[in-house]
């Protein structure tokens, strides 16, 4: 699963040009840069193993909640409701109002 061939007319759709021509143009140093052969796919929901839900161990203002696949609306309430209680609890935390008194 997710090996599939698919059957792309690069000539025909030559999206990936129009995203190279996008990104140049936000960062013209891109036009430097060396490109590899390309591999396509569409319509693919990404996942992993488990779902990433939480704070990021470097950078804790960075707050994680993807990778759920195709169970991303069967989980998106109670992830929702688990990255809210994390986030809350860091802002609660961190950016708590202090007295001046």
């Amino acid at each position: 699963m997710g090996k599939e061939k698919l059957h792309w007319d690069e000539e025909k759709h030559n999206f990936l040009q129009k995203m190279k021509e996008g990104c140049v143009n936000l960062y013209p140093d891109l036009e430097k840069a060396e490109y590899t052969s390309y591999y396509h796919r569409v319509g693919i929901r990404p996942f992993r193993d488990e779902p990433r839900v939480g704070q990021d161990e470097k950078e804790p203002r960075i707050f994680h909640n993807y990778g759920h696949g195709g169970s991303g609306y069967t989980l998106s309430y109670g992830c929702a409701l688990d990255i809210r209680r994390v986030v809350k609890e860091y802002f609660e935390k961190e950016y708590r109002p202090r007295s001046n008194l």
